[in-house]
């Protein structure tokens, strides 16, 4: 089964360190790898979280035998909103070119302007949503709210 060696790094990040085959051993590699004195531990693969959306969020008490693994729900809803801005971004980004060209046709402004006002209206019921989320799986929920519509950011 493969293995990782787990860490928290000096921006408080986990950090996992992905082994290949070799001849050094676990501990060994641990030794080279892991900053001085930091705790670490070596966890099997499938011990990680599957789901990477939030992987700047994870977290681990290294210094405890058998930590789990957790999700930050504070650094997850930022991440959550990191991303719904990109997601807002890409979907004013055409509307944005297109305004610049229909600068002379006023009825064609006004509706370009309501396409975007729809997709600021839909990221503020995002934002809120994932303001007032307390798990990672609900900030996840928030960010795919318009129903199969990629979701606003």
């Amino acid at each position: 089964m493969a293995q990782r060696i787990i860490y928290t790094d000096h921006d408080g990040a986990l950090a996992c360190v992905s082994l290949s085959v070799g001849t050094l051993s676990l501990d060994e590699i641990a030794q080279k790898d892991v900053p001085g004195a930091t705790p670490y531990h070596i966890v099997d693969a499938a011990d990680l979280p599957a789901d990477r959306t939030f992987r700047a969020a994870w977290e681990a008490d290294c210094s405890q035998p058998n930590t789990a693994i957790t999700i930050n729900t504070s650094k997850a809803r930022e991440i959550g909103h990191e991303l719904r801005r990109a997601q807002r971004q890409a979907l004013l980004a055409p509307l944005d070119a297109e305004i610049n060209y229909a600068v002379a046709n006023s009825a064609k402004v006004a509706e370009i302007e309501a396409q975007r006002q729809t997709i600021r209206n839909a990221n503020a019921v995002m934002q809120t949503a994932i303001d007032a989320a307390s798990k990672p799986e609900a900030i996840k929920a928030a960010l795919a709210m318009n129903d199969g519509e990629p979701a606003c950011a």
